[in-house]
């Protein structure tokens, strides 16, 4: 439990100091960069494409791009082939704010992260998480069993 509780509060003062790096940068905050990473990052993404890349609610990717949006930073198309769906696309000024905030926070985060790589562990953490919600592992109790 001890290793959980100090990975949620490393992630928790990270992302404020993040946070109080971007506001004195003038950015935008870090959620807006994230959704913005993630429109930017291919083509025709719809609002469940960020819902399912941040691991948020659809309710809540709706919300955070409609802020985006009113900020400037994100547009939304219609899909050329089905009028049920949008398609979203960053901005000049959304790719602007996108490129200068990963500076700060690629800044922010080297002075602060320790000196061995832990970028390995956390992302087969994050592998480990997505197969299991996919049903592909067995759950945490009968893991730790074998």
């Amino acid at each position: 439990m001890s290793r959980l509780r100090l990975l949620v509060e490393a992630e928790t003062r990270l992302w404020r100091r993040v946070e109080q790096e971007l506001r004195q940068a003038g950015l935008p905050r870090l959620a807006w960069l994230e959704a913005l990473s993630v429109i930017t990052g291919r083509d025709d993404v719809r609002l469940n494409d960020v819902a399912v890349e941040l691991a948020i609610t659809p309710g809540g990717a709706t919300k955070l791009v409609d802020a985006v949006e009113r900020g400037g930073m994100v547009t939304r198309h219609p899909h050329p082939t089905d009028r049920r769906v949008t398609i979203l696309a960053a901005t000049a000024s959304g790719r602007g704010a996108l490129a200068r905030g990963r500076t700060v926070v690629d800044d922010c985060v080297d002075a602060l992260w320790p000196q061995h790589d832990l970028v390995a562990p956390l992302r087969q953490l994050t592998e480990n998480l997505r197969a299991a919600e996919a049903g592909a592992m067995p759950p945490a109790e009968e893991t730790a069993a074998r």
